[in-house]
C-alpha cells in the first residue's frame, strides 16, 4: 500500500508537479521559557516552542483549559 500523495519512487504529488516542499528553517513563532499559572495552579513551566513555516500544529484540551 502506498500512502496517499506518494508515488512508487517516494515522490509526493507536489514534487512531481514542481512545487517545492515548505521551508522548514523559517521560524514564524517562537516562545522561550514560557510559564503560565492560573490562580495558583501551574499549567506549564519553562516550555519552549518553535513553529516553522509550512507546518501544522494543534493544541488540544477541554474548554476553559487556557489554551
Amino acid at each position: 500500500m502506498i500512502p496517499h500523495g506518494i508515488d512508487g519512487r517516494g515522490c509526493t504529488t507536489d514534487e512531481r508537479q514542481g512545487i517545492a516542499p515548505p521551508m522548514t528553517d523559517d521560524i514564524i513563532l517562537e516562545a522561550r521559557n514560557l510559564t503560565k499559572e492560573f490562580k495558583g495552579f501551574l499549567a506549564v513551566r519553562e516550555v519552549n516552542l518553535q513553529v516553522r513555516r509550512g507546518t501544522i500544529h494543534a493544541l488540544i484540551g477541554p474548554n476553559g483549559a487556557g489554551k
